[in-house]
């Protein structure tokens, strides 16, 4: 179940299930394992785009822009993490044995993660952030995260 929920066109999903004989605690199961899952494809994500972001403007970006921007993107990526929804969320329970399966999908927007981190970095002088290619290389990324 959920399993046709992939990352792709600007989303980035994380498929997950969690079993238990209480249907509480498959959710919770579920719903942390999905939520790991999310953060471990978000920071490789944006660590590719950050890397590929300041590789592209090396000869344009001194050291202190380059940790400005690091510091930003950390920061909206916290914030955008506790923003993820449920997407999918589907239910089982085995007759024989009683035990609950919980399948969720959770998702969360590239374009609302890049919105954030253009209000978090603001008319900063020091960032100098090219938005258009910083936008294009992140959403290059989520849609390679299929």
């Amino acid at each position: 179940p959920c399993a046709e929920m992939v990352s792709g066109e600007g989303m980035l999903r994380a498929w997950a299930m969690g079993r238990s004989d209480n249907e509480a605690t498959a959710r919770k199961k579920a719903q942390a394992n999905a939520s790991a899952e999310l953060a471990a494809m978000l920071k490789k994500t944006v660590e590719s785009t950050t890397e590929d972001y300041t590789a592209a403007l090396t000869d344009g970006l001194d050291a202190a822009s380059k940790s400005f921007f690091s510091e930003k993107v950390k920061i909206t990526v916290n914030k955008s993490l506790s923003g993820a929804v449920i997407v999918c969320d589907e239910w089982n329970k085995d007759a024989q044995t009683g035990m609950y399966t919980n399948y969720i999908v959770m998702e969360l927007s590239g374009e609302e993660l890049l919105s954030n981190l253009y209000k978090e970095v603001g008319n900063d002088v020091a960032s100098q952030v090219d938005k258009a290619l910083l936008r294009r290389l992140f959403l290059q990324h989520i849609n390679a995260a299929k």
